[in-house]
């Protein structure tokens, strides 16, 4: 299930529509299901789709922006829905928090998102990215969960890249635990900067990182803005 429109309906330079695309190509069963059209998010579709799936005790696998799932949810919630998703379930979310509705912490997010779909939260998986940078960065938790280690919740780093948090001011390194901005170093970036100072703020934490937010001034960008105006929108109707 996807909470994204078709990718012939979007230009191939809507990269979080063509990531989508990327992941499920030659991994789904069946035809992908998508759940965005030109009015915005089909909440009543979604929901239905996935009561039927807690009927018929059918795993899922769900793959959107993140502000994409915040409004379900909020919408659930009005209605007073939830689901109790079969075992084997799980969901990706990627662009983060750069709309105009409101923002969560990934620790409520995570509450939220169990709350409605009852799925568990090694099964619920963050990606990290963006266009600059030939990487992207997971959560670590489903893979800690296969390899039976104990560490909290962060990106982790691919073999092929490095992520630093500098110091807003002084661009240098700090310490682990301590908040700044990323610079992330990729050797996928055969033809352009190897490095990309970003505006995200997050810290150094295990074998990678964790991202909290964007400096403060900062341009809001990604594309869960395009996806947050658009289900905004809908709603206001």
């Amino acid at each position: 299930m996807l909470l994204a429109p078709p990718m012939d309906k979007l230009p191939a330079t809507a990269t979080a529509t063509y990531g989508i695309g990327k992941v499920i190509e030659g991994h789904h069963i069946g035809e992908p299901e998508y759940f965005v059209g030109p009015e915005g998010l089909d909440f009543q579709g979604l929901a239905a789709r996935l009561k039927q799936a807690e009927e018929d005790g059918e795993p899922v696998i769900i793959v959107g922006t993140t502000f994409a799932y915040v409004h379900f949810f909020d919408y659930c919630r009005e209605k007073g829905i939830s689901f109790n998703l079969p075992s084997g379930s799980r969901f990706i979310d990627g662009a983060g928090y750069k709309g105009k509705s409101r923002e969560l912490t990934r620790e409520e997010f995570v509450k939220l998102a169990q709350e409605v779909t009852g799925v568990p939260p090694e099964y619920m998986l963050n990606n990290y990215g963006m266009t600059e940078v030939q990487a992207v960065f997971p959560d670590n938790v489903l893979r800690n969960l296969v390899k039976g280690l104990k560490e909290p919740r962060y990106k982790a780093n691919p073999a092929w890249t490095r992520t630093l948090v500098v110091d807003p001011d002084t661009l240098e390194p700090l310490p682990k635990g301590e908040t700044g901005l990323l610079r992330h170093y990729s050797l996928g970036n055969i033809n352009t900067v190897q490095a990309v100072q970003t505006d995200d703020l997050g810290y150094a934490i295990g074998r990678g990182f964790e991202c909290v937010g964007r400096a403060a001034g900062s341009e809001s960008r990604g594309c869960s803005v395009a996806y947050d105006e658009l289900i905004s929108a809908q709603k206001m109707k």
